[in-house]
């Protein structure tokens, strides 16, 4: 709860200011903060607004930014459906704008949706194309949970040798990032 503080003080400072872009970066923010904290409904209402007034800057950044996390919530609520589509606008912005970890980010939930839709080849599809960007661009974080996942992928297709591989590549990561 500390942590809202200085966030509504940012919000009010830029809107002062004049600094819609701060503004909208600090909505996105403030939304992530409920959704941590499980206050599912002003994380939407944030999110929404920071969509909203990126979209009247042409903000095209923070527009993906809040596509991507808007597909999150949606997601976490069950909503597949709805998720897809705010990832799959969010990776076309990045893409546009050449924003390989904003599109990774995408292309991950895209398979994510994809894997809870038991569409395992289309999921896969989509996380060896985040996985070869995180690579490419050396993001440690990020590469466990792609490589679980695509192991996951193999051993529900039944080809336990590379998901055991997957699943090896993944804990050796982890090990290496100190995540236990």
């Amino acid at each position: 709860q500390q942590a809202f503080g200085p966030y509504r003080r940012s919000l009010e400072l830029a809107g002062e200011s004049g600094d819609k872009v701060g503004v909208a970066g600090t909505l996105n923010n403030l939304g992530n903060l409920y959704d941590k904290v499980g206050d599912s409904e002003r994380a939407l209402e944030h999110y929404e607004r920071c969509l909203s007034l990126a979209s009247e800057i042409k903000h095209t950044r923070i527009m993906a930014l809040a596509l991507n996390n808007l597909g999150d919530h949606y997601r976490a609520q069950g909503d597949t459906l709805r998720a897809l589509g705010y990832f799959q606008r969010s990776l076309k912005l990045a893409e546009e704008l050449q924003d390989e970890a904003e599109a990774a980010r995408a292309l991950f939930n895209i398979g994510v949706v994809h894997q809870v839709q038991e569409n395992y080849p289309q999921a896969l599809a989509f996380y060896q194309r985040a996985l070869a960007i995180h690579e490419k661009l050396g993001v440690r974080t990020t590469l466990p949970r792609t490589l679980s996942n695509i192991g996951f992928l193999y051993f529900r297709q039944d080809d336990y040798a590379l998901a055991l591989d997957y699943y090896q590549k993944a804990l050796k990561r982890g090990e290496e990032l100190g995540d236990k």
